[in-house]
Protein backbone atom coordinates (compact mmCIF):
# COMPACT_ATOMS: atom_id res chain seq x y z
CA UNK A 1 0.00 0.00 0.00
CA UNK A 2 1.15 3.54 -0.87
CA UNK A 3 -0.19 6.85 -1.79
CA UNK A 4 2.07 7.12 -4.80
CA UNK A 5 5.22 8.82 -2.73
CA UNK A 6 8.99 7.55 -1.69
CA UNK A 7 9.58 7.78 1.31
CA UNK A 8 13.26 7.58 3.04
CA UNK A 9 14.22 7.47 6.56
CA UNK A 10 13.65 5.21 9.87
CA UNK A 11 10.45 2.40 9.90
CA UNK A 12 9.18 1.67 13.56
CA UNK A 13 7.05 -1.12 13.37
CA UNK A 14 4.69 -0.74 16.92
CA UNK A 15 2.97 -4.13 17.96
CA UNK A 16 -0.27 -4.79 20.38
CA UNK A 17 -3.15 -6.75 21.06
CA UNK A 18 -5.68 -4.40 18.39
CA UNK A 19 -4.25 -3.34 15.50
CA UNK A 20 -0.27 -2.95 14.18
CA UNK A 21 0.74 0.40 12.81
CA UNK A 22 3.85 1.71 11.56
CA UNK A 23 5.64 4.74 11.54
CA UNK A 24 7.93 6.39 9.23
CA UNK A 25 10.20 9.32 9.65
CA UNK A 26 11.70 10.82 6.58
CA UNK A 27 13.22 14.54 6.44
CA UNK A 28 10.74 16.77 6.55
CA UNK A 29 7.51 14.72 9.08
CA UNK A 30 6.80 11.85 10.40
CA UNK A 31 3.88 9.91 8.86
CA UNK A 32 2.17 6.82 10.79
CA UNK A 33 0.10 3.85 8.88
CA UNK A 34 -2.69 2.32 10.63
CA UNK A 35 -4.25 -1.21 9.84
CA UNK A 36 -7.70 -0.96 10.30
CA UNK A 37 -10.43 -2.99 9.03
CA UNK A 38 -11.27 -1.46 6.24
CA UNK A 39 -8.65 1.61 5.63
CA UNK A 40 -5.49 2.21 5.87
CA UNK A 41 -4.00 5.58 6.83
CA UNK A 42 -0.68 7.78 5.82
CA UNK A 43 -1.55 10.61 7.97
CA UNK A 44 0.55 14.04 8.99
CA UNK A 45 1.51 14.25 12.99
CA UNK A 46 -0.05 17.86 12.83
CA UNK A 47 0.13 19.36 9.50
CA UNK A 48 -0.41 18.62 5.86
CA UNK A 49 -1.86 16.29 4.10
CA UNK A 50 -3.51 13.49 5.50
CA UNK A 51 -4.68 10.74 2.93
CA UNK A 52 -6.76 7.37 4.00
CA UNK A 53 -7.00 4.32 2.22
CA UNK A 54 -9.77 1.64 1.20
CA UNK A 55 -7.96 -2.17 1.34
CA UNK A 56 -7.79 -2.49 -2.27
CA UNK A 57 -5.44 1.00 -2.55
CA UNK A 58 -7.99 2.93 -3.84
CA UNK A 59 -8.09 6.79 -1.79
CA UNK A 60 -10.94 6.68 1.18
CA UNK A 61 -10.19 10.19 2.29
CA UNK A 62 -8.32 13.21 1.50
CA UNK A 63 -7.55 15.78 3.83
CA UNK A 64 -5.44 18.80 5.50
CA UNK A 65 -4.13 18.69 9.15
CA UNK A 66 -3.07 22.36 10.70
CA UNK A 67 -1.95 22.03 14.41
CA UNK A 68 -4.00 18.75 14.13
CA UNK A 69 -7.13 20.04 13.20
CA UNK A 70 -8.81 19.67 10.18
CA UNK A 71 -8.58 22.67 8.06
CA UNK A 72 -9.17 23.29 4.12
CA UNK A 73 -11.07 20.71 1.90
CA UNK A 74 -11.92 17.67 2.73
CA UNK A 75 -12.98 14.32 0.02
CA UNK A 76 -14.28 11.09 0.05
CA UNK A 77 -14.86 8.12 -2.21
CA UNK A 78 -15.92 4.82 -2.31
CA UNK A 79 -13.50 1.72 -3.17
CA UNK A 80 -13.89 2.06 -6.92
CA UNK A 81 -12.89 5.86 -6.98
CA UNK A 82 -16.15 7.41 -7.21
CA UNK A 83 -16.43 10.97 -5.16
CA UNK A 84 -18.72 10.74 -2.12
CA UNK A 85 -18.87 13.56 -0.40
CA UNK A 86 -16.99 17.17 -0.79
CA UNK A 87 -17.06 19.44 2.27
CA UNK A 88 -14.94 22.30 3.80
CA UNK A 89 -13.36 22.28 7.49
CA UNK A 90 -12.66 25.38 9.33
CA UNK A 91 -10.08 24.45 12.59
CA UNK A 92 -11.94 21.29 12.94
CA UNK A 93 -15.77 22.30 12.13
CA UNK A 94 -17.68 22.34 9.06
CA UNK A 95 -17.86 25.28 7.57
CA UNK A 96 -19.79 26.25 4.10
CA UNK A 97 -21.27 23.69 1.60
CA UNK A 98 -21.14 19.87 2.05
CA UNK A 99 -21.63 17.76 -0.62
CA UNK A 100 -23.12 14.14 -1.53
CA UNK A 101 -22.49 12.75 -4.97
CA UNK A 102 -24.34 9.96 -6.76
CA UNK A 103 -22.26 7.14 -7.97
CA UNK A 104 -22.52 8.86 -11.27
CA UNK A 105 -20.87 12.16 -10.05
CA UNK A 106 -24.14 14.25 -9.94
CA UNK A 107 -25.08 16.34 -6.80
CA UNK A 108 -27.21 14.12 -4.63
CA UNK A 109 -27.75 16.52 -1.65
CA UNK A 110 -26.20 20.38 -1.05
CA UNK A 111 -26.12 21.48 2.55
CA UNK A 112 -24.67 24.60 4.39
CA UNK A 113 -22.84 25.09 7.40
CA UNK A 114 -21.56 27.68 10.27
CA UNK A 115 -19.07 26.29 12.62
CA UNK A 116 -20.58 22.23 12.52
CA UNK A 117 -24.10 23.49 12.69
CA UNK A 118 -26.65 23.33 9.91
CA UNK A 119 -27.52 27.25 8.82
CA UNK A 120 -28.98 28.24 5.73
CA UNK A 121 -30.35 26.77 2.34
CA UNK A 122 -30.32 22.30 1.83
CA UNK A 123 -31.35 21.24 -1.62
CA UNK A 124 -31.46 17.71 -2.65
CA UNK A 125 -31.56 16.40 -6.32
CA UNK A 126 -32.64 13.06 -8.23
CA UNK A 127 -29.91 11.01 -9.99
CA UNK A 128 -30.50 13.30 -12.94
CA UNK A 129 -30.44 16.68 -11.93
CA UNK A 130 -33.25 17.68 -11.33
CA UNK A 131 -34.52 19.73 -7.76
CA UNK A 132 -36.55 17.57 -5.67
CA UNK A 133 -36.38 19.69 -2.00
CA UNK A 134 -35.19 22.58 -0.61
CA UNK A 135 -35.32 23.92 2.70
CA UNK A 136 -33.48 26.29 4.86
CA UNK A 137 -32.12 25.53 8.42
CA UNK A 138 -31.92 28.49 11.50
CA UNK A 139 -29.22 27.03 14.54
CA UNK A 140 -29.38 23.52 13.37
CA UNK A 141 -33.38 23.39 13.19
CA UNK A 142 -35.53 23.39 9.70
CA UNK A 143 -36.68 27.63 9.66
CA UNK A 144 -39.31 28.63 6.91
CA UNK A 145 -40.83 27.00 3.57
CA UNK A 146 -39.37 24.06 2.48
CA UNK A 147 -40.50 22.87 -1.10
CA UNK A 148 -40.81 19.51 -2.81
CA UNK A 149 -40.76 19.81 -6.58
CA UNK A 150 -42.21 18.01 -9.58
CA UNK A 151 -39.72 16.95 -12.15
CA UNK A 152 -41.16 19.77 -14.64
CA UNK A 153 -39.99 22.08 -11.77
CA UNK A 154 -43.71 22.84 -10.22
CA UNK A 155 -43.73 22.80 -6.20
CA UNK A 156 -45.78 19.55 -5.26
CA UNK A 157 -46.21 20.30 -1.73
CA UNK A 158 -45.03 23.36 0.62
CA UNK A 159 -44.50 22.61 4.50
CA UNK A 160 -44.03 25.81 6.70
CA UNK A 161 -41.66 25.23 9.67
CA UNK A 162 -40.59 27.62 12.90
CA UNK A 163 -37.68 26.80 15.32
CA UNK A 164 -38.09 22.90 14.08
CA UNK A 165 -41.82 22.47 13.90
CA UNK A 166 -43.90 22.11 10.98
CA UNK A 167 -47.11 24.72 10.92
CA UNK A 168 -50.31 24.35 9.54
CA UNK A 169 -51.30 23.87 6.83
CA UNK A 170 -49.69 21.84 4.48
CA UNK A 171 -50.28 23.30 0.86
CA UNK A 172 -50.46 20.72 -2.17
CA UNK A 173 -50.14 21.44 -5.49
CA UNK A 174 -50.62 19.44 -8.76
CA UNK A 175 -48.44 19.22 -11.67
CA UNK A 176 -49.58 22.55 -13.57
CA UNK A 177 -49.02 24.66 -10.11
CA UNK A 178 -52.37 25.00 -8.82
CA UNK A 179 -53.25 24.45 -5.71
CA UNK A 180 -55.43 21.91 -4.97
CA UNK A 181 -55.27 21.02 -0.55
CA UNK A 182 -54.35 22.31 2.39
CA UNK A 183 -54.08 20.48 5.13
CA UNK A 184 -54.71 22.10 8.99
CA UNK A 185 -54.50 20.76 12.55
CA UNK A 186 -57.59 19.48 14.02
CA UNK A 187 -56.70 21.16 18.33
CA UNK A 188 -58.69 19.17 19.66
CA UNK A 189 -57.89 15.81 18.66
CA UNK A 190 -54.47 16.26 17.49
CA UNK A 191 -55.41 15.03 14.36
CA UNK A 192 -55.04 16.51 10.26
CA UNK A 193 -57.98 17.35 8.21
CA UNK A 194 -58.92 18.80 5.37
CA UNK A 195 -61.24 21.46 5.36
CA UNK A 196 -62.89 20.66 2.30
CA UNK A 197 -63.97 17.49 3.17
CA UNK A 198 -65.96 18.99 6.06
CA UNK A 199 -68.43 20.86 3.37
CA UNK A 200 -69.01 17.41 1.63
CA UNK A 201 -73.22 16.30 1.86
CA UNK A 202 -73.68 12.77 2.82
CA UNK A 203 -74.20 11.48 -0.76
CA UNK A 204 -70.81 13.49 -2.05
CA UNK A 205 -68.91 11.61 1.17
CA UNK A 206 -70.91 8.13 -0.08
CA UNK A 207 -69.58 8.60 -3.81
CA UNK A 208 -66.11 9.81 -2.48
CA UNK A 209 -65.99 6.28 -0.73
CA UNK A 210 -67.16 4.36 -3.24
CA UNK A 211 -64.74 5.87 -6.05
CA UNK A 212 -61.94 5.54 -3.47
CA UNK A 213 -62.92 2.04 -2.72
CA UNK A 214 -63.39 1.26 -6.66
CA UNK A 215 -59.36 2.65 -6.98
CA UNK A 216 -58.07 0.40 -4.21
CA UNK A 217 -59.96 -2.65 -5.57
CA UNK A 218 -58.48 -2.06 -9.05
CA UNK A 219 -54.89 -2.25 -7.30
Amino acid sequence: MTDGKTYEGDIEFFLNEEKPHINIKDKSRTLAIYELDKIYSIVPKQNGEHISYHKNGNIYREATLKDGKLNGPMKTYSEDGKLITEVMYVDHNIEGLYKTFFPNGTVSQTETYKENILEGVYKKYSEDGFLLEEGNYVDGQLDGTTKFYYRNGKVQKEIDYSNGAAQYPYRTYDINGNLINQVYLNEPSGQETNPAEKTLTPIEKFMKEKESNTHESNE
